[in-house]
């Protein structure tokens, strides 16, 4: 069986020989191709005609299962002949060429495919071949090994150890093989040493050689090329192309999702710190990062749109959440921190696209925190109220403010009428410092204030319905003056005290004036008896 397989292999070479190399331009010696055992394997090698050594290829695995290759490097190189045995040959029914268990390569994206859940068909799938969607490696499989393990099709783990960097400093101590950035560049350090004591470090971009105090460096690369990545994705959209995306990844649930042990992320993003030691600003250590650059604006950072769907004749929506965040300890500082320049910082509506209408609020707060909005920092206006409100502009339990301005005030005993001014307090006032207020119950309520070791009172009492009301001053407790409104008896009574009234006489007898109101100066007493028209009297001793 192995001279069999090793003739037929140097048939195969000499052949390749052949249709390769044009007739007359060289001349090859015919290679020596020969199994071996490599003490695991059956080794398949080729001898190698400089050094004379048989190189290995590979195992061929015992019972025909496969051959496992050994080179560290397997290229594909060019354009390969277009694969179309997995284009989903013979129509939309036959779906074993839809997801197959199956790994082909074929550089310049020669490999034709037709996913489940993304083959476009515009010709219904009627033709022999329908060449849809096309790869330069294609891995898709189906699960084989039920509960007993975790499947994926395709796994990448990279375990990154190396590319730490220091900061090149004056006077300071490297070790051999640190690596030191200064500037934008990095530098290996050849061994232990010590950095200059003067200047701004090193700026050559020699290989080796460069000396900086008591080192000496080499340049190894820029700094930005420092960071490693588990895996790297990067698309490229030119002139002439049309639609495209950076990356797609389809989830098609297409199972009942509300069984026991349910767990149907479409994409999950872990992040574990095990380091003990808490990530802090300025270092960044993010979950998932978004990043823009360039020298045009883009239209969204990220997106989350759903249009909903309709069934059984009912429209509903596409999700429970667009964006739940959630976990008792998930954010120490904010749940969600905006740090931008805008003109809004969380608007609602502002994109102009979509009825924006939210069925019960905007925004609503069912906590228990401490505060439910904190305003804080400098602003121009604190809340601005500049919409169109059919009831409320503002409303709380016991305070209304309407959208044309006039606010209510109340408490439970309070009338439920319609505000009928700009202000309306009803039962139970407005307090003023202590027991004072003003509208509503005025019984036993108070006015103080303190100047200069001096209190001065004004007191509001309320005795009997003759007695409709009393206003009386004081000053350290002391009766000063008292005012009595008697509205049976149509009167207003000033007590003990004379009234005092400022000097104010008019120039003429046809000085503007209201009528009732009176003046005086030492000589005489005026009274406005008509609009625009005062009399006088004279003043005498007795």
């Amino acid at each position: 069986m192995i001279r069999s397989f090793r003739a037929a292999l140097l048939a195969v070479a000499m052949g390749v020989c052949a249709l390769a190399a044009p007739a007359s331009a060289q001349v090859f010696t015919l290679p020596e191709i020969g199994m071996q055992n490599s003490g695991t394997c059956q080794q398949l090698a080729i001898r190698d005609r400089g050094s004379k050594a048989m190189v290995p290829f590979g195992c061929v695995l015992s019972g025909g299962l496969g051959f496992q290759s050994s080179p560290a490097m397997l290229a594909v190189n060019g354009v390969s002949p277009l694969d179309v045995s997995l284009s989903n040959r013979g129509g939309a029914s036959n779906a074993t060429y839809k997801n197959p268990n199956a790994v082909r390569i074929g550089a310049g994206n020669m490999v034709s495919f037709c996913p489940a859940l993304s083959c476009l068909s515009g010709d219904n799938d009627a033709s022999p071949t329908n060449d849809h969607q096309r790869t330069s490696l294609l891995v898709s499989s189906t699960t084989q090994d039920d509960v007993h393990s975790q499947e994926q099709s395709f796994a990448v783990i990279t375990t990154i150890d190396k590319g730490r960097l220091k900061t090149w400093a004056q006077n300071t101590a490297y070790t051999a093989r640190d690596n030191v950035k200064n500037g934008e560049n990095v530098y290996r350090v050849s061994a232990n040493c010590t950095s200059s004591s003067a200047g701004g470090g090193p700026t050559s971009l020699a290989s080796s050689g460069i000396a900086d105090g008591s080192c000496s460096l080499g340049w190894i690369n820029y700094a930005g090329l420092n960071a490693k990545a588990g895996s790297y994705f990067e698309t490229k959209v030119v002139d002439g192309a049309g639609s495209a995306w950076g990356a797609a990844f389809n989830y098609h649930l297409d199972t009942n999702p509300n069984i026991q042990n349910g767990f149907f992320p479409g994409l999950e993003v872990d992040y574990a710190n095990t380091s003990g030691v808490d990530c802090l600003i300025p270092t960044d250590c993010t979950s998932v990062r978004v990043g823009v650059a360039g020298n045009g604006m883009i239209t969204h950072g990220m997106q989350i749109t759903g249009d909903g769907f309709t069934r059984s004749s009912t429209q509903y929506n596409s999700m429970l959440w667009a964006l739940r965040i959630n976990g008792e300890h998930v954010a120490q500082e904010a749940s969600i921190e905006i740090d931008s320049q805008s003109k809004v910082g969380l608007g609602f509506g502002t994109s102009g696209i979509g009825t924006n209408t939210h069925s019960v609020a905007t925004i609503k707060d069912a906590t228990t925190s401490p505060t439910s909005i904190e305003i804080a920092g400098s602003h121009a206006v604190g809340l601005n109220l500049s919409g169109t409100f059919s009831s409320y502009a503002l409303a709380s339990n016991n305070f209304l403010l309407y959208g044309d301005g006039s606010i209510r005030m109340s408490n439970g005993n309070a009338s439920t009428s319609a505000a009928t001014g700009a202000l309306q307090i009803p039962n139970g006032g407005l307090g003023v410092g202590g027991a004072g207020n003003f509208g509503g119950s005025l019984a036993g309520s108070s006015v103080k204030a303190t100047a200069g070791g001096t209190t001065y009172q004004v007191l509001v009492d309320y005795d009997t319905a003759a007695d409709a009301g009393r206003i009386q001053s004081t000053h350290n407790g002391a009766f000063n003056t008292e005012l009595r409104l008697n509205p049976g008896g149509g009167a207003v009574s000033i007590g003990p005290s004379l009234l005092r009234e400022t000097s104010a006489p008019p120039s003429s007898s046809g000085s503007a004036c209201v009528v009732g109101t009176r003046t005086w100066d030492v000589n005489y007493e005026y009274r406005c008896v008509a609009t625009n028209t005062w009399k006088r009297t004279t003043l005498a001793t007795w």
